[in-house]
This record gives structure tokens, sequence and C-alpha cells, in this order.
């Protein structure tokens, strides 16, 4: 004969539901990753797929897990590090920018090493208010496993001077951060505004200078004749 065990009450440990929540959200992030990619893609969480990296959430909220809250715990470390494996790693190669001219070009390349399978990625970029992006400063990149990619986000340069521009690659939703860079965009284009100024300040001298000539013109006849 079998009878059911009496229903515990006892609510789980803090530090367990954060955990559960924590990991709950990486696999969110990782599916959301692989949407819209080619059907029949499987999606590996590390050396788990998928279905198995769910039941491991379930088997964490167990009560006869051996070890307690801190199996339980290690497990979920497991399915999050299985996720950080399945995403790879991310570095942003980019250099130092010089625009000659009011409109230029930042040039990026996003390099994924490893990784379980092709994700969509989301590349920012922000900088200050001197800079403006033309076509705005957010692109999605698909890279595949120890794959790269390239971008050029158009931009236009204020006053002259020297600008940081962070560069930060992020799963699609932009709340996980897989890699972060600063570049330097230097401007030494004269703006519109200011090269008017100038040229109105030329004009003005060239003005002044020939009435100034035609002034003394006379005076110097004058003086010649004099003498």
């Amino acid at each position: 004969p079998i009878t059911l065990a009496e229903r515990s009450r006892t609510p789980l440990p803090g530090r367990l539901v954060d955990a559960l929540r924590r990991t709950e959200r990486d696999l969110e992030l990782l599916v959301e990753a692989t949407a819209g990619l080619p059907e029949g893609l499987d999606v590996n969480v590390g050396a788990r797929d998928l279905r198995v990296a769910g039941d491991e959430l379930m088997r964490a909220v167990s009560r006869s897990l051996d070890g307690g809250t801190d199996s339980a715990l290690a497990l979920l470390e497991g399915v999050r590090a299985g996720v950080t494996t399945s995403f790879g790693g991310f570095t942003v190669a980019a250099t130092d920018v010089t625009l000659t001219d009011r409109n230029g070009i930042v040039p990026l390349t996003i390099v994924r090493a490893g990784g379980g399978v092709p994700v969509r990625v989301r590349v920012e970029v922000t900088g200050p208010a001197a800079l403006g992006w033309i076509d705005g400063n957010v692109r999605e990149l698909v890279l595949a496993p120890d794959a790269s990619g390239s971008l050029e986000v158009p931009v236009r340069s204020g006053p002259t001077g020297r600008f940081p521009v962070t560069v930060r690659v992020t799963d699609v939703t932009g709340e996980r951060v897989l890699a972060s860079e600063t570049l330097s965009v230097r401007s030494t284009a004269v703006a519109g505004p200011a090269l008017a100024l100038i040229s109105t300040a030329v004009v003005l001298l060239v003005i002044v200078g020939t009435v100034r000539q035609r002034r003394r013109g006379p005076s110097v006849a004058r003086d010649t004749t004099e003498r």
C-alpha cells in the first residue's frame, strides 16, 4: 500500500528563490536570442539541451534532493554556466576615429569566440551630445559560433574636439551585457555656423583694409605734391 507524504509548508529559502529567478531569466534570454533563426535548430545550454535545462529547475525545488539548498544552488549555477557557454565570449574590435568632415563613419567589428548556436545580439553606441547618430545608434547582428561581423555606424559631429564613444554588445533585450568597449572619436571639421562666422570676419577685414587703403591714397598724393 502507498500513502502520500504529508505536505511540507516550509517556504523555499530566499537565496534559492533568487537563484531560480536568475536562472529562469537567463534561459529566457538565450531562447530570445535564437528566436527567428532557422527552424529545427537545437538550442543547447552548455552540455544540456534546453529541455534538460528546464528539468534542472524542477529538480532544484525538490524537497528530496540530496544536499538540500546547497545542492540546488549548485545545480542552478551549472545551468547558468551553460547559458554563458552557449552565448560564447564577445569582444569589440574598434580603433579611434578621426573625422575630417562633419559626417563620418564609426567602423566596428564584433568577434564571437565559442558559443553553441547562432545568436542575435544588440550593438549600441553612445556618446556625448556633440555627436549625432544619423541612422540611429542601435544595430542587430547574427553571429555564428567562432565568427565575427562588421558594422558601420554613420555619425555627425558638432564642434571640434575628442569625444568618448562606448560600444555595448548585449542580448536582444539589452539586459545581458556580453561585451563593452570605449573608443575615441576626434572631430577636426569646422562646423557650418563657425565657418560662416569666420568667412564673415574675413570679408569684413578685407572691406576695412580696402577702405583704409583708399583713404590713405589721396593723403599720400597730397604729401607728395607739397614736397
